[in-house]
């Protein structure tokens, strides 16, 4: 079991499309080894109906929470997956993750999700050796020399 120590994130608001949007971003940017050892993409997206701010109700956030807090405990106790956003917009979540098998990687979130109440999730898997899904958010939201 690998340890891994809480990350520093960077928390943003702003419109897309004149829709709310909230981010959030791991502002480490990642090392070489680390997109070597992690170059797989999993997007996981959450289509929730949006309250009048096009964010998540009260009920539905608090599961989110849950799914993430599990989400990220399995992750960080089996070094399986890295967390680097979290956007919520316009009815949607979206959670980017790398990882260096996809099929190490659903076995760990089907771990860390056992005896979870079943989740609206949909998955997609990318090759992304360069980090290029991290780096469109973190050039638009660290500044220059930091990502």
């Amino acid at each position: 079991m690998t340890d891994q120590p809480q990350e520093p994130w960077l928390f943003a608001t702003g419109s897309r499309g004149g829709v709310p949007m909230l981010c959030r971003l791991r502002t480490e940017a990642p090392t070489d080894a680390e997109r070597a050892q992690f170059p797989l993409l999993v997007l996981i997206q959450w289509d929730f109906e949006p309250d009048d701010d096009a964010m998540p109700d009260e009920a539905t956030l608090a599961s989110m929470t849950a799914f993430e807090d599990a989400l990220d405990t399995g992750m960080r106790g089996d070094d399986w997956g890295r967390l680097v956003a979290v956007v919520t917009s316009g009815g949607e979540r979206e959670w980017r993750i790398y990882t260096a098998d996809f099929e190490r990687f659903q076995e760990g979130i089907n771990d860390a999700l056992n005896g979870q109440p079943r989740l609206p999730l949909a998955f997609e898997t990318f090759e992304d050796t360069e980090w290029q899904a991290y780096a469109e958010i973190a050039t638009a939201l660290i500044p220059r020399g930091r990502a």
